[in-house]
């Protein structure tokens, strides 16, 4: 009998062992599983934001501005094209295998792209001048108009001088690339005209007027700002600056103004509290004092 139940306390403890063994075994494959799921859903989350990257750099170019638009980036010299408002500039660019042909090709660019410019100006500055003075004969103001351009435009491309350059090399292509930028004072596009028709010698102020109108709207169409209101905002921006630099100081002056009193009313405060525990102190030595009067003539009026 008790061999039975040695027996079957055995085959009990066999039997809870595997179902221990059991359990623990399908707890394993469960596990196993979450972390297989979890494993996947990583990588669909990681193919994920690949794909949205490569959609967003598809989409986006590197040139392009955080709301999506095409910024096209200015080189150096295309940055001093409307540095100086007293000059009329233009780049020009070229690439060659031939480093001294890319950079005679850049300078008859930037050359012909200034007389091409300037001629556009001096043409819409004599119409603007014609209308306002109220030149007569349509054909002959025609006629003149064209041989002043022609002439001044000309004098221009081989007056114009080159003020720099840059020289960049690819290796890929085995291309010298040349920019070069040209100028020509206004002002000396304004004494050429003027060379040209005693007309507007005699009104050189008017027309001198004119022509910078037509110098304003070329640089507001390529800047999309003047000189003159570059120099509005400058001034308006040092007027500013100096304005919250004043306020500035007032509000330190003010401030400093606030801490004096506040010290003042504090050490006054301070001076009433002493003076207040000064007088605690007498009255509180008095009483004492007295007390120890009355003991003692106490004390003696006993004897």
């Amino acid at each position: 009998m008790k061999n039975l139940k040695r027996i079957l306390v055995v085959l009990a403890v066999i039997v809870s062992a595997g179902n221990v063994m059991a359990q623990s075994k399908k707890e394993l494959e469960l596990e196993n599983e979450n972390l297989r799921l979890q494993l996947e859903l990583m990588k669909m989350k990681a193919n994920q934001s690949n794909n949205a990257q490569q959609q967003q750099s598809i989409q986006q170019p590197e040139n392009a501005s955080i709301d999506g638009r095409i910024v096209q980036k200015l080189s150096r010299l295309q940055e001093l094209q409307f540095k100086d408002p007293r000059k009329l500039r233009a780049v020009g660019e070229s690439s060659d295998e031939d480093a001294q042909d890319a950079r005679n090709f850049a300078e008859l660019e930037a050359r012909a792209q200034l007389q091409r410019t300037i001629e556009n100006m001096i043409k819409d500055a004599l119409d603007r001048y014609s209308r306002k003075t109220q030149m007569n004969g349509a054909k002959n103001k025609q006629s003149k108009k064209e041989q002043i351009t022609t002439l001044v435009s000309k004098r221009i491309n081989n007056g114009c001088k080159i003020i720099d350059y840059e020289k960049y090399y690819n290796p890929s292509t085995e291309e010298y690339t040349y920019e070069v930028l040209v100028e020509y004072d206004k002002q000396g596009v304004i004494g050429l005209i003027e060379e040209q028709d005693q007309t507007i010698m005699r009104n050189r102020a008017e027309f001198a007027k004119t022509m910078q109108e037509v110098f304003d709207e070329y640089e507001m169409e390529k800047t999309g700002s003047t000189y003159s209101m570059r120099k509005a905002a400058a001034e308006n921006a040092m007027q500013q600056d100096n304005l919250d630099r004043q306020a500035n100081r007032d509000a330190r002056v003010r401030q400093q103004e606030a801490d004096n009193a506040y010290r003042k009313m504090e050490s006054q405060q301070n001076y009433k509290l002493k003076s207040q525990q000064q007088l605690n102190n007498v009255v509180k030595d008095l009483q004492e004092k007295n007390i120890d009067y009355e003991i003692i003539n106490g004390t003696n009026n006993n004897r």
